[in-house]
């Protein structure tokens, strides 16, 4: 296989696995496994750490409403012990070899293997390998190779399932996390193949895994399989034949009582009862993740390690995504850490959603259908704090409940209600997805456009209407009035939802009838919109022709940054604590500039330029958020230095543990983001009302890429070079597609599906 599928490690250092094992994560959106190692046997590195969607329990914080609630470190499935001539397999610096990682993102599966010294020099080659089947969300897959190197010593080998772990507790930075975790397991039922757990206090679940191993050795091996009645473990011990592998080959199954089954167990061990081949269940994995790559992959050509580092973040995001389930959506960290408990905040929308629009539909569609899932406990949450319309939480449960812990400041940080409303806009623009748009999307931006109505304050001073005490996407601006990106998403969120009623009276009439009666809605309302929207204030420096961030911003102290950051650590981990941050002039991430990058229309070049300058030298980067908007707004103002580099730091962010808190699982949003960077930054694609355009910027280091899109029903294949841009309709929903690019416009349908233009306009 091609060497940029790949991602390696070859080197080991034990006080940084725990950092590494999210790197090395493999998923399906029902479960996922962080890279923790199959033999470990003792302390916070045998606890493994596999995640499942929607399976929760009882948390030790205090949410804002509610029992606080967090993944579940569920069984360890892998767990595996190996000795020789009962010394027990460890990974130690001192006693291991040749170690070697891989992440194979093709297929996608893990690859891992050393040479191992005993305390009286023996030698053992062990490689482990592992899949979570990306064609049955209920089965993983398990294979380990012993082979004795110029030795022939007494091997045995315990492979099962383990349940007796805890949480990881992992905390956001280094060093290692802090113990004991919460054990939510309560093993009810196990044998040697099967293990029955139940998790209660949040809501009841059980969970059901279930085993089938087979063993594979050498010609001539003498060895004996130890079956146990009350562990859920196989034993085979064996004299190992020097310089010849011995093989261990698992499949696993686990069901939950949320599958719909009202005996997950029953459903495991009938499982488990039929013919199962690791091979053939690998062949059927990688099949699964091929098709996918077709529509998801993005090819570039120039540099191999851009190559590996876009995969890699297009890998983890599709591993995460519960398409199986519009009930439940992506966490933060996804299901590779505890970090955040599970929950799910603007990341989704703002950062994650394109790719999906754009490669899955469907997956987009159920990701957006969670909010609407969701929306009558929005509606509560607004209610319970005096307002109107939907109050979408800011760090959301699976059902929609705030769970931002006590003092944390979720009153404030509202921007994500408009940001909803704007992720409901660029799926219909990308998509027209009618039944979304007439059965939730409408419902959901009038809601939010409610929430707005009622959450602006009229100012007797000035007549226009502010919004008081909130938290922008600068988080270090704790508390402001009149955020920019807060004011003007929400004023966008009113336009939007007045477009969306006319277009259901014009082309919906009979299910806005339904809706309008469902949700009481007046016309009267739209009056006391177009008022807001008419006078909302937007903070804007005319003599400087800059956009403020909020209304005190340009008026705060300047803060010396290399005094404030002088490491890589946050200014409020080292330097500064949160509470001060009031005082300075600083950006956590881009707020001004990320409004900027959604509502690119509405500003000038000049705007984003004067934007850029004004307040990337006040931005410390404190969030992975940070480096992807940078990204893509210094492509598309032509800083094509600037834009690679922040690429750079965004595409490894993880892999390079910028932030020093990868233990505590992956950046999810920061992965939407690169994708953003690389097709809406250096490809410069935007999907407008009428039509698609294509701005190329790539960088220097890039000779060509190629990706495709989903647009309106159909499949895209973009093609840019230094040269030429070449566009080609793979699949056709039958309607023409307007296309901008060099400044030409063109027609693709049927008759006429492909073009090429040059960079200087010539078709």
């Amino acid at each position: 296989m091609n060497n940029n599928w790949i991602l390696t490690v070859k080197t080991y250092n034990r006080e940084k696995r725990a950092s590494m094992e999210p790197v090395f994560s493999l998923g399906n959106g029902y479960m996922c496994s962080r890279g923790f190692f199959d033999e470990e046997q003792d302390g916070l590195l045998s606890l493994g750490g596999i995640y499942m969607a929607g399976i929760f329990g009882l948390a030790r914080y205090t949410p804002w409403k509610g029992k606080g609630r967090e993944l579940v470190n569920t069984p360890n499935f892998y767990s595996t012990k190996i000795f020789a001539d009962n010394e027990a397999v460890t990974v130690d610096e001192e006693k291991i070899s040749d170690f070697q990682i891989q992440l194979d993102m093709k297929t996608p599966k893990l690859n891992r293997s050393y040479v191992w010294t005993s305390s009286n020099g023996n030698k053992l080659r062990l490689e482990f390998e592992r899949f979570i089947s990306g064609s049955d969300l209920h089965t993983a897959g398990q294979k380990i190779c012993i082979t004795p190197i110029g030795c022939a010593p007494t091997i045995r080998i315990e492979v099962g399932i383990n349940a007796d772990v805890t949480n990881l507790n992992l905390v956001s930075s280094e060093p290692l996390p802090v113990q004991p975790g919460v054990k939510h397991l309560n093993l009810v039922y196990q044998d040697t193949n099967c293990i029955l757990a139940e998790i209660r206090g949040y809501e009841d679940v059980a969970i059901a895994e279930g085993q089938k191993v087979s063993f594979k050795t050498p010609h001539n091996a003498e060895g004996l399989i130890h079956s146990t009645s009350n562990d859920c473990r196989h034993i085979f011990e064996y004299r190992g034949i020097e310089n010849k592998c011995c093989e261990i080959e698992k499949i696993v199954y686990v069901y939950t009582s949320k599958d719909g089954e009202k005996d997950p167990l029953f459903r495991v061990k009938k499982l488990l009862e039929a013919e199962a081949c690791y091979q053939e269940k690998l062949k059927e994995h990688k099949a699964a993740w091929n098709k996918r790559w077709e529509v998801s992959d993005i090819v570039v050509e120039g540099s191999e390690e851009d190559q590996i580092s876009i995969r890699y973040n297009i890998l983890q995001l599709i591993q995460s995504c519960p398409e199986h389930n519009s009930k439940l959506s992506i966490g933060a960290r996804g299901l590779t850490g505890e970090m955040y408990e599970g929950c799910i905040f603007w990341d989704t929308e703002i950062f994650m959603l394109p790719f999906f629009t754009f490669t899955n539909p469907k997956a987009a569609q159920n990701l957006l259908k969670f909010r609407y899932h969701t929306l009558p406990e929005a509606r509560k949450h607004a209610e319970r704090n005096w307002f109107k319309g939907a109050m979408y939480p800011w760090q959301a449960s699976e059902k929609g409940i705030e769970q931002t812990p006590l003092g944390v400041g979720a009153y404030y940080s509202i921007h994500i209600v408009a940001d909803i409303a704007y992720s409901i806009m660029e799926y219909w623009n990308a998509t027209r997805d009618e039944e979304f748009i007439t059965e939730a999307g409408a419902e959901i931006l009038i809601e939010t456009a409610r929430f707005w109505e009622s959450r602006v304050h009229k100012n007797p001073f000035s007549g226009k209407y502010d919004i008081l005490a909130v938290r922008g996407p600068n988080e270090y601006g704790v508390i402001v009035n009149n955020n920019l990106y807060t004011n003007m998403m929400a004023q966008q969120n009113l336009i939007l939802a007045k477009a969306i009623i006319q277009l259901m009276k014009e082309k919906y009439s009979a299910e806005w009838e339904q809706l309008k009666d469902k949700i009481g809605f007046r016309d009267e309302e739209i009056s006391r919109w177009d008022d807001i929207i008419e006078n909302i204030t937007l903070c804007y420096n005319a003599e400087l022709d800059l956009y403020e961030e909020d209304d005190m911003y340009l008026s705060r102290v300047p803060l010396d940054m290399k005094k404030a950051k002088p490491t890589a650590k946050r200014i409020i981990d080292t330097t500064i604590p949160y509470e001060g941050l009031m005082l300075y002039q600083v950006t956590k991430q881009a707020d001004v500039l990320h409004l900027m990058k959604n509502l690119h229309w509405r500003f000038t070049h000049q705007q984003k330029v004067n934007a850029w300058e004004y307040y990337v030298p006040k931005t410390c980067f404190d969030s992975s958020l940070a480096y992807s908007i940078h990204a893509v707004m210094a492509a598309q103002i032509g800083l094509h230095e600037e834009a690679y580099n922040y690429f750079k730091i965004c595409a490894n962010f993880d892999i390079r543990n910028v932030l020093l808190n990868t233990v505590s699982g992956l950046h999810f949003a920061n992965f939407g983001g690169t994708w953003q960077a690389v097709v809406f930054g250096f490809a410069g694609l935007q999907v407008d009302e009428d039509h698609i355009k294509i701005s190329p910027r790539l960088p220097n280091a890039w000779n060509s890429i190629s990706f495709h899109i989903w647009y309106r029903g159909n499949l895209l294949k973009i093609s840019v070079s230094k040269e030429s841009t070449e566009v080609f309709l793979k699949k056709s929903n039958g309607k023409a597609i307007c296309l901008k690019a060099s400044n030409t416009e063109f027609i693709l349908d049927e008759s006429n599906n492909y073009t090429k233009l040059s960079m200087n306009g010539d078709q």
